[in-house]
């Protein structure tokens, strides 16, 4: 077995999409394409200076980029906070890209051994990724526990991309944990509103979800506001 950061990227709604939606599997498609895209970008080295600094953190990371039905996974294996920064990033980019063409996801991120052929995963980090990615109540992705414990916050560069904050779940009450901060890439709350609207009908269980969104958007707007303010001050 090897050790690996994990994500687990579960589509919502996916049961019965082909009635609302004409092409769904291009969709998902065009995502992978740019999840692809964004693995092969920080292999690069161009002379752009975050292109320059994320080429020396992610430099020994080995990525992997799949799906399995509903489900879209990340395997990158290599050191533990690097392969954490670098699989925050790809969950940033997911979620907002599946908000934009109107699908809405949730996951999970964990660290630990696996061993993988094809599309069959075993070991330790599969079982636990498996028993949490479906378990949060909102759109976002967090860190599992093997994954929460061993990152070193204070050690990494990209610390926009994690916020700690209490994870809605479904039948447990609330996890807390560092987040992927997918605001950075989305501010604009109408636009997100717009977004859930264009999602068909709301039923309960899903109107349940998108405020418990709302409530984490709004959170991370104001300490994102917040921030900015006191750089400037």
């Amino acid at each position: 077995m090897q050790e690996a950061a994990i994500t687990f990227i579960d589509i919502l709604g996916w049961k019965g999409i082909w009635q609302r939606e004409p092409n769904p599997i291009e969709k998902v498609k065009s995502v992978l394409t740019e999840a692809l895209k964004l693995v092969e970008v920080f292999k690069e080295n161009d002379g752009n200076l975050y292109f320059t600094v994320a080429n020396s953190i992610f430099k020994d990371l080995k990525t992997e980029v799949l799906s399995i039905s509903d489900t879209i996974v990340f395997i990158t294996y290599g050191e533990c906070n690097a392969a954490l920064e670098f699989q925050s990033g790809l969950a940033i980019n997911t979620i907002t890209s599946f908000l934009k063409i109107n699908l809405a996801v949730r996951g999970a991120i964990c660290y630990g051994k696996l061993q993988r052929e094809d599309n069959v995963f075993m070991g330790p980090a599969v079982d636990e990724i498996a028993a949490w990615y479906e378990s949060a109540d909102w759109i976002g992705v967090f860190l599992t526990p093997s994954a929460l414990y061993r990152l070193q916050y204070n050690k990494i560069t990209y610390a926009l991309n994690f916020i700690k904050y209490p994870v809605p779940l479904k039948s447990k009450g609330k996890f807390k944990t560092y987040c992927v901060n997918w605001i950075i890439a989305i501010e604009d709350r109408n636009l997100v509103q717009s977004i859930f609207l264009n999602m068909g009908p709301i039923t309960p269980e899903l109107a349940e979800k998108f405020n418990n969104t709302l409530d984490y958007f709004d959170q991370m707007k104001e300490n994102l506001d917040y921030q900015r303010k006191k750089e400037i001050e």
